[in-house]
């Protein structure tokens, strides 16, 4: 690493230069060398990195199966899919994306056989 200040070559660990002694700035990148996009909580919210396939799935799954009929037993299934999927993968997120489509998935299925009901008892 290079001194900003005088230029001269310092080691990779030093907080400060050895011809000058000024605060050495390592660039945000050479912080952490091994970090990935998954480990930045921020970017996990805005893409699907590190997120089970079947999380991703549950959760639109279940926000449409509150309205559209058929989707509310296939949103808890995928519920039930990303859950074992996350159990076998412990470094996979999506939790939160299990829930809303399980909960969905409920209230979809709940508002369907109501109107099933309602259906069969106006004849």
């Amino acid at each position: 690493m290079y001194c900003m200040k005088c230029g001269a070559a310092n080691s990779g660990t030093a907080s400060f230069c050895v011809n000058c002694a000024a605060t050495l700035v390592r660039p945000a990148s050479a912080s952490r060398p091994d970090a990935r996009i998954g480990d930045d909580s921020g970017m996990r919210m805005l893409l699907p990195v590190g997120r089970s396939g079947f999380a991703i799935a549950a959760g639109y799954i279940g926000l449409l199966a509150i309205g559209v009929f058929p989707l509310g037993p296939i949103a808890i299934l995928f519920s039930i899919l990303a859950l074992l999927d996350i159990r076998r993968h412990p470094e996979m997120h999506g939790m939160g994306r299990i829930i809303m489509g399980f909960v969905g998935g409920v209230i979809g299925t709940i508002v369907a056989v109501a109107m099933i009901v309602v259906f069969a008892f106006q004849r």
